[in-house]
């Protein structure tokens, strides 16, 4: 599928936010994470679960097994986590703000009873409900870190995600795509992910506080993912109930493989038969 770029006009809100705001101007530890939290998390809502869905079933079928998985950009949100969570014998939570990196420590450590009902979702997949005691294997598999996306290490982890961050971190397209490329590049050849977008955010308020974002579509998101990755799906999710998240037109979730850290060395997808099928699916590695 090709996604057609959007050319309807800003708004005016988007309009007045004139000043460029990259991710390092933005004051992150002032993001309030268990607001966020409560805000989005409390309940599995019906945009989250359609995104589990996809993730988990993608996940289920890409044959990791004692991988070492990165969920970049965690904030304040573990359901990434949990679908990482059966494949991986050592997760890495980075975020940016040492708001949400003191949050997701204690969270851990003791995960609130919301995250049952997302977990008894995934647990729908054989793979996952196979795991005993999950919230015991993550205070066993996942350790925090502070850390920048736009600052990955290449080549070094075998499953990733990566949920709303890219688009939600500056003004700047070009900052939505390094963090995008960032990511991408820093699993290995063949390496399956997911990553999850706002669409059309303008930016977003965290317990009053005001956080940027950039303006993207699918065919941005389409384009991003040009040479660093092969695309399994690109998946349209459907907003049937009132968003909890205000500021945005819709969501996507994308599932591939990566071409691996140095992507496809400026070939394009075709001629180099999909980076050879992505490492055969993550065999060939």
């Amino acid at each position: 599928m090709t996604w057609p770029r959007e050319d309807s006009p800003r708004s005016d809100a988007r309009a007045i936010q004139s000043v460029s705001v990259l991710n390092a101007d933005a004051d992150w530890d002032r993001f309030t994470p268990s607001w966020y939290k409560d805000h989005n998390y409390a309940a599995l809502g019906d945009d989250d679960r359609q995104i589990l869905e996809c993730v988990r079933d993608f996940f289920a079928s890409a044959d990791v097994r004692e991988g070492r998985g990165l969920d970049a950009g965690s904030g304040a949100n573990l359901y990434p986590a949990l679908s990482l969570l059966p494949f991986c014998r050592d997760i890495v939570l980075l975020d940016y703000s040492a708001a949400n990196v003191e949050w997701l420590e204690s969270e851990i450590k003791e995960p609130n009873r919301s995250w049952n009902e997302f977990w008894q979702l995934l647990a729908k997949e054989s793979a996952y409900d196979g795991v005993p005691d999950y919230r015991g294997a993550l205070r066993k598999t996942v350790r925090v870190s502070h850390g920048n996306v736009l600052d990955l290490p290449v080549d070094e982890f075998d499953i990733g995600t990566m949920f709303f961050v890219a688009e939600s971190m500056s003004t700047e397209k070009a900052e939505f795509e390094q963090a995008v490329h960032s990511f991408v590049r820093s699993l290995h050849r063949g390496a399956p992910f997911a990553i999850a977008f706002m669409i059309g955010s303008q930016g977003y308020r965290v317990n009053g506080q005001f956080f940027p974002a950039v303006e993207i579509d699918g065919h941005d998101v389409q384009q991003c993912l040009k040479g660093v990755a092969q695309l399994e799906s690109i998946v349209d999710i459907d907003l049937r109930d009132p968003p909890l998240r205000n500021g945005y037109k819709g969501m996507l979730v994308v599932t591939g493989w990566a071409f691996g850290g140095a992507g496809d060395g400026g070939l394009g997808d075709e001629d180099r038969a999909t980076a050879q099928h992505a490492g055969d699916l993550a065999g060939g590695r």
